[in-house]
């Protein structure tokens, strides 16, 4: 049965390869060409580090407010301006910013403030600023969903901020990124912030001035102009030629810009997850067995090199592996399948259900998004390999998310932006905005153990929690977008950019 299906799977696998492009991403910086067409430009030579004043991309009809902003270009711009108590850096860990320490019990928390630090107008810090800031937040369309389980927040004295959650969440340093502004400033163009930079804006041009109070120390980098990018198009010109000296691409795979040519490539982890959403109502799919076997048999390296071109981090759980993967490894779905009661009684290379029928799904993938195809061809291709019959069909983005709203299918391609502290609620507790197919009552009980969990006992509730998920697989994790910024050849210091922060050591890219 075995050599059966491997003809099978290797019939697909040819005709799939015929029609791929692989520029696969092997190291943290290269050089590369993000494909597309276009023209190869050279910039003069200089020493890595030298360039103190730089340009980076800005969509003038957007607003630098951090809460109003709505274009991903200008969103890329916030940290440089704005700081929250905490930032994430690219192993998804929350580092102090403007937090000197807080402790919790329960859903009570205490932060306290960093002392001594300035807004951009030489006015200090204060909790006060902290809470207006949050209560900003938590109507704001980039931030209110990190800040919806606060419950209340005041200050007390000068530099203590104390935080009320609606529900226990030990997680809470991982959402408070949210960007923190002077009190009673939110509905100015710039209110002022304690960022590396301050917007300077004369006339319709605006440029980033290096904060020189920052309380980080000294910024090399000087002068960032910002400017204005219309269409993908010029990119291959802007990049190449130096106009500008960093785009970020938070979905390269994704991309249709023509860039070409000769450019380091910075890539970075980010919380976009891809998998396949399942109707655990399905006779099949009832069984967590045939949903494990599902899991085991894909082949997420082929997916990620030829899906993603390679900017991917395959992934067996729905956190991304850069941050940790709990020790959880891939069974074989041969022997997964066989524990379920199913055999190839008929000898056609398909496994058959306890119920005699060949175990044959649809995967719904949305129609207008070529990547998505080509990834659920191979997802077809793997599970094919291990007996399991896979039809794709692509629908009309409108029909699509019709036909999953009433779960209508067996498995769907399914994307989502998790949250810093990857919590899966929504995805698996019945009535959430993310769950389809059916809730899963032990996922959802072991994720709410990691939010009621002290801090001494966050890891080992993790822990769990991904033990109890790789056993029900309510749905299947395939892998982690990655995101990358391109500059000029040997033109900047290693960058090193982070989820929702491409900028993150902007003050590092000159020595």
């Amino acid at each position: 049965m075995k050599k059966r299906r491997r003809l099978l799977a290797l019939v697909l696998a040819l005709a799939l390869c015929a029609g791929c492009h692989d520029t696969s991403q092997e190291g943290q910086t290269e050089t590369n060409d993000l494909g597309g067409t276009g023209e190869t430009w050279e910039t003069a030579a200089t020493v890595p580090g030298q360039k103190t004043a730089i340009a980076l991309a800005y969509s003038p009809s957007d607003s630098l407010n951090p809460f109003q902003v709505t274009t991903e270009y200008n969103y890329y711009l916030i940290p440089l301006v704005y700081e929250g108590l905490f930032r994430i850096n690219d192993q998804f860990q929350a580092e102090n910013l403007l937090c000197e320490s807080y402790s919790n019990e329960g859903n009570q928390w205490e932060f306290q403030i960093k002392q001594g630090v300035l807004f951009h107008d030489g006015q200090e810090l204060t909790a006060r600023d902290v809470v207006y800031s949050i209560q900003q937040a938590q109507s704001s369309t980039c931030f209110a969903v990190r800040s919806q389980n606060i419950a209340s927040c005041t200050a007390s004295g000068r530099y203590t901020l104390r935080i009320r959650l609606n529900s226990a969440d030990s997680r809470l340093p991982l959402l408070l990124t949210m960007p923190i502004v002077q009190r009673n400033t939110g509905a100015e163009d710039h209110p002022p912030g304690t960022g590396r930079y301050v917007v300077e804006d004369v006339d319709g041009t605006v440029t980033l001035r290096a904060n020189e109070s920052w309380h980080g120390g000294r910024v090399p980098i000087t002068e960032i102009r910002l400017s204005a990018l219309y269409q993908d198009s010029e990119l291959s010109y802007v990049v190449g030629s130096g106009v500008i000296d960093a785009v970020c691409f938070e979905k390269p795979f994704a991309t249709t810009s023509p860039i070409r040519g000769t450019f380091d490539v910075s890539t970075f982890p980010t919380t976009d997850l891809h998998y396949l959403g399942v109707n655990k109502n399905n006779r099949y799919l009832q069984d967590p067995l045939v949903r494990q076997a599902i899991s085991a048999a894909l082949d997420r390296e082929l997916l990620v090199q030829k899906a993603f071109s390679g900017y991917a981090d395959a992934t067996l759980l729905p956190v991304n592996p850069v941050f940790a993967d709990y020790g959880i490894t891939a069974a074989d779905p041969d022997a997964l399948l066989r524990q379920a009661g199913c055999t190839d009684t008929d000898g056609d290379g398909i496994y058959n259900y306890t119920d005699g029928t060949n175990i044959v799904l649809n995967l719904l993938v949305p129609q207008e998004d070529e990547m998505k195809q080509q990834a659920a061809s191979i997802v077809a291709q793997s599970l094919l390999g291990s007996g399991i019959q896979v039809q794709v069909q692509a629908l009309p983005a409108e029909q699509f998310q019709q036909e999953v709203a009433a779960d209508r299918f067996d498995l769907f391609y399914g994307e989502t932006r998790m949250d810093d502290a990857f919590d899966l609620s929504e995805m698996v507790f019945s009535g959430g905005s993310l769950c389809y197919g059916g809730g899963d009552e032990q996922v959802a009980q072991a994720m709410t153990n990691v939010k009621n969990a002290a801090q001494d006992q966050v890891d080992a509730a993790r822990e769990q929690l991904y033990q109890v998920f790789s056993q029900q697989m309510p749905i299947i994790p395939m892998a982690y977008g990655r995101g990358c910024v391109v500059t000029g050849k040997d033109v900047m210091n290693p960058v090193q950019a982070a989820s929702r922060d491409p900028y993150y050591n902007i003050h590092e890219w000159a020595s």
